[in-house]
């Protein structure tokens, strides 16, 4: 009978892991950015980012919260978008919206101006097909 009960919660173990197994899977590719440290009266963090392909619309990205080493976000772009083989530009722009100012004695003569700033442009290669045997001697340890 203690078989059957440790082989069940083994079985249920097993089955409840790989179901959450997709929620910790983090499809390719993302683009990310170094992270924005904390918010302080003289850095103030972006409240949005985006990126673009081949000077299109702007596609909205997410920032993700950091905790280490001081906390602060880090912007996070799905590109699954591109689906298609072929080289792509791709820019990333992080923003501020603004202005605004502070109002109390402790943050008097301090303002955080919107605006962005953009990454200069890049080439993203995306590849299909299977990947072929390396064309260069490939070193083994014997």
């Amino acid at each position: 009978m203690t078989l059957i009960c440790n082989t069940r919660r083994r079985a249920v173990a097993l089955a409840l892991a790989a179901a959450l197994c997709p929620l910790f899977a983090q499809a390719a590719p993302f683009l990310s950015a170094d992270p924005y440290g904390p918010d302080t009266p003289t850095a103030a963090q972006p409240d949005s980012a985006e990126y673009t392909i081949n000077g299109g619309a702007p596609i909205a990205c997410s920032l993700v919260a950091v905790t280490t080493p001081a906390g602060g976000k880090q912007p996070k772009c799905d590109l699954a978008s591109l689906t298609s083989s072929g080289t792509y530009t791709i820019v990333m722009t992080a923003k501020r919206a603004g202005p605004s100012c502070g109002n109390t004695s402790a943050t008097a003569g301090q303002c955080t101006f919107g605006g962005g700033a953009s990454s200069a442009p890049f080439a993203y290669t995306v590849r299909s097909g299977s990947v072929g045997a390396p064309t260069a001697p490939v070193l083994s340890a014997q």
